[in-house]
């Protein structure tokens, strides 16, 4: 079991099902599920998270990223942070905050390697920078 702590914000049912399995089937025992802005930021101050994963478009206010940005204000660290952003054919990607800091974007819904090397790469980035 990978002892991470991973904070999952997102407000569709079946995408929280699917990458909270995909997490468990990994072997993260720390899974955290939160359906809004506010559950996260309750979450977070319960435990700090090693990894959140978001959606860009979690409904409500603040949304995901400003949620996020709060996180990592709040503990003044770069929690690695995979951004969960919706892709329409001809369409723009969200614009990301400036003070989003230490994220990487998956499509959404990512594919299982999409979500695989995100979250190795994040893992490995807390790695170096716990070790620094």
């Amino acid at each position: 079991m990978l002892p991470f702590h991973v904070l999952l914000i997102e407000d569709a049912c079946i995408f929280q099902y699917g990458l909270s399995w995909q997490l468990a089937a990994w072997g993260f025992q720390h899974v955290v599920v939160a359906s809004t802005s506010q559950e996260a930021v309750r979450a977070a101050a319960r435990q700090r998270p090693d990894l959140i994963l978001v959606s860009a478009s979690l409904k409500g206010t603040p949304g995901g990223l400003e949620t996020v940005r709060l996180i990592q204000q709040q503990y003044a660290s770069l929690i690695p942070v995979l951004v969960l952003q919706d892709y329409r054919p001809g369409g723009e990607p969200q614009v990301l905050p400036s003070q989003l800091l230490n994220y990487r974007c998956l499509p959404k819904p990512p594919t299982v390697e999409e979500l695989q090397e995100g979250v190795e790469l994040s893992i490995r980035d807390l790695a170096l920078a716990t070790v620094s």
